[in-house]
């Protein structure tokens, strides 16, 4: 009998948001790693995923090192704000006697605490609306830079658009990974690979309020 060889490219077809893979690597990981990876592709399915996954969102996080000192050290000071806003933790775990996203009255210390700070970080001087030409007059972006509040409006409205609509299922990111893609910019990325895990962490709260 002649055995069979099999054809290039054949076997299982990845799936997830990094198919069509064209190169191998192969590599030796300590035993506990393995498992730690097994552990977190349960969600995936896929542990070559979940791999790549981890791997490219350490990429992303060093461009975002590079891109931002002054965002990298806000974003420390309003997770350390939040910590503050609960205020009592117990044992050496430091357990949060509330917490700040699900409870009404911690997260209106933490939003009351926030706003305090970026009153004191808020830079002097008179308030100048960019000149902006090059999107056209009656352009909906434009016109968001006419006044603070409108150009905060916008950024909160299309923040919030997309965390309701951060893709969840292996399709859904996959259609997203091509999108991001042909735009081909780093906050495309960013948001490919943030926004569905800001989307599971942060509004699942209200699930929890539908599903008792």
């Amino acid at each position: 009998m002649i055995k069979r060889k099999r054809a290039a490219g054949g076997g299982r077809r990845p799936k997830g948001p990094f198919s069509g893979l064209t190169s191998s690597l192969t590599i030796r990981i300590p035993a506990e790693m393995r498992q730690q990876l097994e552990d977190a592709a349960q969600r995936s399915g896929n542990i070559s995923q979940e791999l790549l996954r981890r791997l490219a969102d350490s990429f992303y996080r060093d461009r975002d090192r590079a891109r931002d000192p002054a965002m990298r050290a806000l974003c420390f000071l309003i997770a350390e704000t939040a910590h503050q806003a609960v205020g009592i933790h117990l044992g050496e775990e430091e357990r949060p006697i509330g917490s700040w996203r699900d409870d009404p009255f911690f997260f209106r210390a933490f939003k009351i605490a926030v706003g305090k700070l970026l009153d004191e970080l808020e830079p002097p001087g008179p308030i100048r609306p960019p000149v902006m030409k090059w999107f056209g007059a009656f352009d909906k972006l434009t016109r968001s830079y006419e006044t603070p509040q409108a150009r905060g409006e916008y950024a909160a409205d299309y923040i919030w658009n997309a965390l309701l609509t951060a893709p969840a299922s292996p399709a859904e990111r996959e259609n997203e990974r091509r999108r991001a893609g042909k735009i081909d910019s780093p906050s495309a990325w960013r948001e490919f690979y943030g926004m569905p895990d800001a989307a599971r962490d942060l509004l699942k709260f209200r699930d929890k309020k539908k599903n008792p």
